[in-house]
């Protein structure tokens, strides 16, 4: 289902505010439904991260990554989306750690600063 133009910039908006406050079962609702398929890899990482974090407390088996087609294609990448659907899939990453990424990511790509604190809390939720 195609939203118009508006409407998924409304949403991307609550996304991501739903994000920085830590309500991620909250966000994950608002996009479960949703095929991330062939949708651009930032937005794979998202529905794959929130489905993690709103799932993981309730037991349920981690689903195929839609990330994980980049894994395959880019083994070797030290970008900040591979990274992240990295630890997604192994819980460690390639280069580095957690707050390397995210430091990298501050001067990188901001815009994605918020999806890899989520990952912080991840990685916190398994301790």
């Amino acid at each position: 289902m195609k939203r118009p133009f508006f409407n998924q910039y409304q949403l991307d908006k609550k996304l991501k505010e739903l994000i920085k406050e830590k309500s991620y079962s909250q966000a994950y609702t608002l996009i479960k439904d949703r095929d991330a398929t062939h949708l651009n890899i930032n937005i794979k990482l998202e529905q794959d991260l929130l489905y993690q974090l709103s799932n993981e407390k309730k037991g349920k088996q981690a689903k195929k990554l839609y990330c994980e087609s980049m894994l395959k294609d880019y083994p070797k990448s030290p970008s900040i989306p591979v990274e992240a659907c990295r630890y997604l899939k192994t819980r460690s990453l390639k280069y580095g750690n957690l707050k390397d990424l995210l430091k990298r990511t501050q001067s990188e790509q901001p815009h994605l600063h918020y999806l890899i604190e989520a990952l912080q809390d991840l990685s916190k939720e398994k301790k």
